[in-house]
């Protein structure tokens, strides 16, 4: 009895510890602003926005900023469970066939990808925010492939608050300044 409640105690532990530990098999794209117009530099939350003492998951909330409140976006990064892209016709050094990882968006249907240890920008003529995994296409013209899974990629910002404290928020919707081609 003693034996088998140590058993389900080590499970629950290892269980626990892997779920808690979802993004510690995330690639880390530092200085990453991924979308096209993306920009730092002062921005304002147009949502109440919790902010952390670090970039990941289990952080400890240290702020939150109010509706309004002005901040200084000083750099980011994303981390990204890398999806997969598979190359249904030839396309520049990539043949029919190929399979590559998509480890950040850039905008305008640029990716950093790593294919083969190397990393480096591609075109792939598809966005991935509001576009099926099946069907990613915006420009059947420019769409070299299809998703085999799409990226799962967290945006932290490392920010600075009107007190003077810094820290980090994740996935920053929302908020005024951070699009420099909105009007």
């Amino acid at each position: 009895m003693r034996m088998n409640l140590l058993s389900a105690f080590v499970t629950l532990l290892i269980a626990v510890a892997s779920h808690g530990a979802a993004d510690t098999n995330a690639v880390v794209v530092k200085e990453a602003c991924p979308f096209e117009c993306c920009q730092y530099g002062s921005w304002k939350t147009n949502l109440p926005t919790v902010v952390y003492e670090s970039p990941a998951v289990a952080a400890r909330e240290i702020d939150r900023l109010s509706l309004g409140d002005p901040i200084e976006a000083l750099t980011g990064e994303t981390h990204t469970i890398p999806g997969r892209f598979v190359f249904d016709f030839d396309h520049g050094v990539y043949k029919r066939g190929d399979v590559i990882e998509l480890h950040s968006y850039l905008g305008e249907g640029h990716f950093l990808v790593q294919n083969g240890g190397k990393r480096a920008e591609q075109d792939l003529g598809f966005s991935p925010y509001g576009q099926q995994p099946k069907d990613p296409c915006v420009d059947e013209n420019r769409c070299f492939g299809h998703l085999e899974r799409p990226m799962e990629m967290t945006w932290w910002v490392r920010i600075r608050m009107p007190n003077g404290h810094t820290g980090w928020i994740r996935n920053p919707k929302k908020f005024s300044g951070s699009d420099a081609c909105a009007s």
